[in-house]
């Protein structure tokens, strides 16, 4: 017989004993229990449930439902509570009526519980309830069900899922858990963290995840957690603006498409191109139900031609006017082919601050992304607050919004980033705002073992499910499980880093170089005895001990980067270091941990070579650039103050004036390595010039460059041949477009690549060197003067 059909007849039995109960209650003279709103079945009065007793189960667990995510939430729930009790809880086919079950999910189960209305619970809520001897958990769909369980076993009996790697279940002989009706739905009805950690299915499952786009959506799922909402850049759901409108196909016949580095967003040709190749691409993905298509711009800046930038000018200056008039023109012309046809588009970089005068379409939705982000406050705080403006104003004009925010430091997966306090307030302000319907978390996605990894994923899972949980607190239960008796020493190295970054002001960016002001001696020392009062605390425990280790790899990994700012003051207060032996415990972490990548594209070899620096310390020796200024006229900015991407490394270099130099492939286009403006004097303008040599300049090809540019706009920039420069002696070069000052703005900055090296050749970059503006020499103002764009 089919599952949900003996369900419903038990259901129908149950009843009819719940009647006749009330009828011999009448007979005798007494009143009935009141049945709970909505249903007219009993419910049971005590305030606690025994479920099981020095090894004895009190209940049996039955599938309502036969499909394969209800029968594996069964299954789990029947194996953690007899791990928990060492009872043997048994999943039954057939009600037996020996015992009373523990029935999960089934069609019509929500309705036997007092509070559970289908619409109100959406897609993943559910409600556990007494009914007529029976206990319900059950949701509107079998995800609903599942999370039902999974939340029961955590919040009511203490079961944790802390990493794909480790659990906790409590075991006790006698197993209570509350009588009372629970009702319970998420604020966010879209939740993914894309990390390393946040992709490993299992662990997302058991922390109430729901969502699946990006590389996860192309990995198959186990039959009993194939429940993910894929309707957002899932798997053949996503194009940028190169793809849907090929430049390989139309860019020779219309140049004029492709300028400024993303497309002509006004053209009527460009968009009814477009929506050609949606239709096709839509009709060939055949999806199941309604996917939201994403259609998203070149991951880099636009310099908008004149059509674009004049309906901008109407919108209050906002290119993502024409950007969203664009999506909305196309998606009417795509939904003339699928009448049912939905969209995404990002508001990213240009295109973050929404229009004015114009509203989102209701089959459009936006996800603004927060690459701007500055970690050490919440996204309406701080130097936050136009962010949050802009987010709170597509709330405004949008029925659909989602947010893309960057959780990780892609600049030092390793490295200490005080932002777990930060996205607590940031989800719970989000929360606030009534359609912002989901949250998209990146993170660490190249590599496991990144800082607090797991934790953010806990963490900003359990607030997306309820926002107004206290994440202090949070984080507090999170390291008692995690740590044990160690757990109360990083709670303490917790608190230590986010005072460290409220001290110091720092700008804790998307990409933050390891040599960031927040790392101050104190901050090091009194965190690394954090940690020894840590590994002391579970010394007798092999496995908190590993975790203790693993997490203490950011703080050693900062302390042997930066040993050198660190060695005179760490003599003096008698504190010894012990590099060799610090660094073995970091490699042994490393290892245990699987760490693929220390950085955004930079793998273990590159964190070898940046660790083998003997950086050299104190005043060093002025450039001739700058020998005729006041020290106050000029600022070096070294190599562990940039940004670096791509191919880019730090490696040892006798030549640097510091003993170590930006190694850059010179056959790669990325602006592989970057100054933002916020390492800038934070008074005046500022002249900037970098210092660069090519060690196998005589092998170069004749047209190898390097290129020097400042953005926005995309444009302006100099190419500097090879052959024009000293050899394979450092030598200087000017940055177009300044002078330049102090900003926190990481939209706009410097950069440097090469051009038409050799695959394999390298140039390398010693340091940038900023000169007062009005301070400028001779040589520097010829310089600027000769390489004037």
């Amino acid at each position: 017989m089919n599952t949900s059909i003996r369900f419903r007849l038990q259901m129908m039995k149950l009843a009819t004993l719940a009647v006749l109960a009330t009828i011999c209650a009448v007979a005798a003279g007494t009143s009935p229990p009141a049945p709970l709103a909505g249903s007219a079945a009993v419910p049971a009065r005590q305030d606690f449930i025994t479920l099981a007793d020095n090894g004895h189960a009190h209940y049996v667990i039955r599938a309502g439902a036969a499909d394969a995510v209800t029968r594996h939430a069964a299954a789990e729930l029947g194996d953690y509570l007899s791990r928990i009790s060492t009872a043997r809880f048994t999943v039954v086919e057939e009600d037996t009526g020996d015992l009373p079950a523990i029935v999960v999910g089934g069609q019509g189960a929500v309705q036997h519980c007092g509070n559970g209305r289908d619409a109100e619970l959406g897609d993943d809520g559910f409600v556990i309830c007494q009914w007529s001897g029976n206990l319900i958990i059950s949701g509107n769909t079998p995800r609903g069900t599942l999370f039902g369980v999974d939340w029961w076993l955590d919040r009511e009996l203490g079961v944790k899922w802390l990493a794909p790697d480790a659990e906790e279940v409590p075991v006790t002989r006698t197993l209570r858990v509350s009588s009372r009706t629970i009702s319970e739905k998420p604020r966010f009805a879209y939740r993914e963290v894309l990390s390393a950690e946040g992709e490993d299915k299992p662990f997302r499952a058991h922390n109430l995840l729901n969502g699946e786009s990006h590389g996860t959506s192309f990995r198959p799922s186990p039959p009993g957690i194939d429940m993910w909402d894929r309707r957002w850049l899932a798997r053949g759901g996503d194009f940028d603006f190169w793809s849907l409108v090929p430049r390989s196909r139309y860019a020779a016949a219309h140049p004029d498409w492709f300028g400024g580095g993303q497309l002509a967003m006004m053209s009527p040709d460009v968009r009814r191109v477009m929506a050609q190749e949606i239709v096709q691409r839509l009709q060939a993905l055949n999806a199941l139900s309604p996917i939201w298509f994403g259609i998203h711009d070149m991951d880099w800046g636009w310099d908008m031609d004149a059509a674009s930038r004049a309906f901008a000018d109407a919108h209050g200056g906002a290119p993502s006017a024409a950007f969203l008039d664009m999506v909305t023109d196309v998606a009417s012309r795509v939904r003339q082919s699928i009448p049912d046809a939905r969209f995404a588009m990002p508001a990213y970089h240009w295109g973050f601050m929404p229009p004015e005068g114009m509203t989102v379409p209701d089959d459009v939705l936006v996800y603004p992304m927060t690459i701007q982000v500055d970690y050490s406050t919440a996204l309406n705080e701080g130097r936050n607050v136009p962010l949050g403006q802009g987010i709170r104003r597509w709330n405004e004009i949008a029925k659909h919004v989602l947010v893309w925010d960057h959780i990780v430091n892609f600049g030092g997966y390793l490295q200490p980033t005080p932002n777990l306090y930060p996205i607590g307030r940031s989800i719970a302000w989000l929360a606030t705002l009534p359609h912002v319907e989901g949250y998209f978390g990146e993170g660490d996605w190249q590599s496991r073992g990144g800082e607090f990894s797991s934790l953010r994923v806990w963490l900003v899972a359990r607030q997306l499910w309820s926002p107004s949980d206290d994440v202090r607190g949070l984080v507090r239960q999170y390291c008692d499980a995690y740590y044990g008796a160690a757990g109360q020493d990083i709670v303490r190295y917790i608190d230590r880093m986010h005072e460290a970054a409220r001290t110091t002001g720092d700008v804790l960016a998307e990409q933050t170089p390891v040599d960031a002001p927040m790392y101050t001696y104190e901050f090091v020392r009194r965190s690394d005895q954090d940690f020894d009062s840590a590994e002391r605390a579970v010394a007798g425990d092999s496995t908190k001990l590993a975790r203790v280790r693993q997490t203490r790899m950011s703080l050693d990994f900062v302390i042997l980067a930066l040993r050198s700012h660190y060695a005179e003051r760490a003599q003096r207060d008698g504190w010894d270091m012990d590099i060799a032996a610090r660094r073995a415990r970091l490699s042994s972490a490393l290892a245990a941990a699987h760490v693929t990548k220390y950085r955004q594209s930079g793998d273990l070899s590159a964190l070898r070579d940046l660790l083998d620096v003997a950086w050299r310390e104190g005043p060093g020796t002025a450039p001739s650039l700058v020998a005729k200024l006041k020290e106050a006229d000029w600022r070096e900015i070294g190599a562990l103050k940039l940004n670096l991407y791509d191919s880019a490394r730090i490696v040892a270099d006798s030549e640097a004036v510091r003993g170590g130099a930006v190694s850059l492939g010179g056959d790669s286009q990325a602006w592989g390595v970057q100054l933002k403006f916020d390492k800038l004097p934070r008074e005046g303008n500022w002249d900037l010039f970098v210092e660069v040599r090519t060690p196998d300049a005589a092998l170069v090809p004749p047209a190898a460059a390097i290129r020097v540019g400042a953005y926005p706009p995309m444009t302006r920039r100099i190419d500097t041949p090879v052959s024009t420069l000293s050899g394979t002696a450092y030598g200087w070069l000017a940055a177009p477009g300044g002078p330049f000052s102090y900003s926190t703005d990481h939209e706009r900055g410097v950069y440097v690549h090469g051009l038409g090296f050799a695959k394999g050749q390298r140039f390398l970059i010693d340091r940038f060197v900023a000169v007062r503006h009005d301070a400028a020499t001779a040589a520097t103002s010829a310089m600027l003067n000769g390489n004037a764009p």
